[in-house]
């Protein structure tokens, strides 16, 4: 079958709905595992959630996960019978008996399928974007999104990197300790992405914040630092997802639209995440080998530290963002940096700033919000009102939208 978008953006009161989030990573990484095939794994776990789509409309079972698993491993079966001889068929199945490891401790299958994915025999951007497809089950629009490319590119991609782990024969386990080193870095930015595509949905039909998907991005670091455990980029990313999740539960207003950091009830914190995140913070940076997650940290510890937005201290965050764009000079970062130095205080030379990413960000909605927050701060509002009417016609999430013509409304009041 041609897989669709995953389920993960459909209503959470389906049953099929509320089961993808917690077993498709499970399904995927076992069939991929015993098979070693994971074009085969994503197809028939597909096919598994399309049956119970229709089966539990009947009856759901006692045991959605153990339903699916037998579902999807029959399917996997009747392909492979269908694709090779006997023989092939039996040399395939004789191999999967040892591609499957002793070794079934929670997460296991997924630790392995995420380290398979991520093979340094992929380009850094297939790893990533592979990864969140068959590990967090992102639709392909979704990680094209993600990625600021068109859907057909994404699909392209995603095709040719399951057909080179399928030429190269790629074993989908976990490397050994002296491999770590070289293998950790897509892995990480594997995990960040996951986490950014739940902190900032960009599924107009789910929530601005998918709390399953920063859970799940959390999870999978608790499982890199068990193979992994002082490493300072793992602690690094770790104390990143901690210090910036602290904060879920103040970024939506009761009607599920986006609150601003700076009017952000700070009270709804979550103290217990902040602590952790400030402690694994220094952790990271008491090792001396600082990286770039670790410096993306130290700028949520920044915010983290400030009992009110008052209190923010702009200048150490524009350093800190200095030291950022010596390991990535993205046009994002840069963004991030005209931004501290348009709250500093410095609004003429953050414009400036910004007006030299118009060209390479001219399609990314943020880019315009932050020139129309430095147009209010100089006073002009007129230009305020255009650049946030260029940002709404680059169809921001609607939690984003409606705060952004709310600030429209007011401006054009005045």
């Amino acid at each position: 079958m041609t897989l669709g978008p995953p389920l993960s953006g459909h209503p959470r009161s389906s049953p099929v709905s509320a089961a993808f989030a917690e077993h498709w990573p499970v399904i995927v990484s076992r069939l991929a595992r015993r098979y070693g095939d994971l074009a085969l794994a994503e197809d028939c776990t597909a096919d598994a959630f399309a049956s119970a789509v229709q089966a539990w409309r009947v009856e759901r079972p006692a045991n959605p996960g153990g339903w699916l698993w037998t579902t999807a491993q029959r399917r996997a079966i009747d392909q492979l019978r269908r694709q090779c001889t006997a023989t092939a068929y039996a040399g395939k199945l004789a191999a999967s008996s040892h591609a499957t490891p002793d070794d079934t401790r929670p997460g296991t299958d997924e630790l392995a399928l995420l380290f398979g994915c991520c093979h340094p025999s992929l380009s850094a951007q297939s790893q990533v974007a592979l990864t969140l497809r068959a590990v967090n089950g992102l639709s392909t629009r979704q990680i094209a999104a993600l990625f600021l490319v068109p859907v057909q590119t994404m699909t392209r991609r995603l095709t040719r990197a399951r057909a080179k782990l399928a030429d190269d024969d790629i074993a989908f386990e976990i490397p050994d300790p002296e491999q770590w080193p070289a293998r950790l870095e897509p892995v990480l930015a594997t995990i960040y992405l996951t986490f950014t595509a739940g902190y900032a949905s960009v599924d107009h039909g789910a929530a601005l914040v998918r709390g399953d998907a920063c859970s799940e991005a959390r999870w999978l670091i608790t499982q890199v630092l068990g193979v992994a455990p002082g490493d300072p980029e793992v602690l690094g990313l770790s104390a990143l997802m901690d210090l910036t999740d602290a904060r879920r539960a103040a970024r939506l207003d009761g009607n599920g639209d986006a609150v601003q950091m700076a009017d952000q009830d700070r009270s709804l914190w979550d103290p217990a995440l902040l602590a952790s995140g400030r402690d694994t913070l220094q952790r990271a940076l008491r090792q001396r080998r600082l990286g770039p997650f670790q410096v993306q940290a130290a700028l949520s510890a920044c915010h983290a530290l400030a009992m009110r937005w008052e209190d923010t201290d702009w200048a150490q965050i524009v350093r800190w963002y200095d030291v950022l764009l010596t390991f990535d000079s993205s046009p994002i970062n840069q963004l991030n940096r005209a931004v501290a130095i348009g709250f500093g205080g410095e609004a003429r030379l953050a414009l400036n700033e910004l007006d030299g990413l118009v060209p390479e960000l001219a399609g990314y909605h943020y880019l315009w919000v932050a020139r129309a927050e430095v147009y209010e701060r100089l006073g002009d509002d007129t230009a305020a009102v255009a650049a946030l009417t260029r940002a709404l016609a680059l169809d921001p999430h609607p939690a984003e939208a409606r705060v952004l013509w709310t600030r429209v409304s007011r401006l054009e009041a005045t």
